[in-house]
């Protein structure tokens, strides 16, 4: 009897454990968990066995992000950013030159230096652009970057907590995920 109720114990911890990891912060009843997207592969490298686990991101911000973006549309970036399993290692924005607003920004999973990087070995970047309820002024991104320079003067081009907390509170107009692909340009 103690063998069947902790066999059915553990069973119970386990659906747990998955219905948590499959559902987000924010309670979007459609999020799927990072972990579906990942697959684990054996490889040989020089001579030994090593495991390496790949992660599909594009079909993991395109199902979550884009496709159920109507749960997000209308909330805060941080009602987004909450749920998001990547990390986001840098951000671009799409200044609205002749307004002196920005509009949009778009989050990205690597570095700014991988970025470039790949840009110039035509590589593929995969973006996740956010629409603002409303334009946020140029003159806001200056004392951001200012804030962002005298903070990180190291890592002035990637994602920090002044980001998070400057883009967190714009309200979600429209959600973009897309993949551009530098070899076919």
């Amino acid at each position: 009897m103690k063998k069947l109720l902790t066999i059915v114990f553990c069973i119970a911890i386990a659906i747990q454990t998955q219905a948590a990891t499959n559902s987000a912060k924010s309670g979007n009843p459609a999020y799927q968990g990072l972990s579906i997207f990942q697959q684990t592969h054996t490889v040989k490298v020089l001579g030994r066995n090593m495991t390496v686990t790949f992660t599909d991101t594009l079909s993991y911000l395109k199902t979550n992000f884009d496709t159920n973006k109507a749960f997000y549309i209308g909330k805060p970036v941080s009602t987004l950013l909450g749920d998001l399993e990547l990390q986001v290692r840098s951000n671009d924005v799409t200044p609205n030159i002749d307004a002196g607003t920005i509009i949009d920004f778009s989050l990205l999973f690597i570095s700014t230096t991988e970025s470039f990087r790949r840009r110039e070995n035509n590589g593929k970047i995969v973006y996740v652009q956010i629409t603002f309820n409303q334009p946020v002024l140029e003159s806001d991104l200056d004392v951001l970057y200012g804030q962002v320079r005298a903070t990180y003067p190291n890592n002035i081009f990637d994602w920090n907590p002044l980001d998070a907390t400057f883009y967190g509170s714009r309200i979600i107009k429209d959600i973009q995920v897309y993949q551009v692909d530098f070899s076919q340009q």
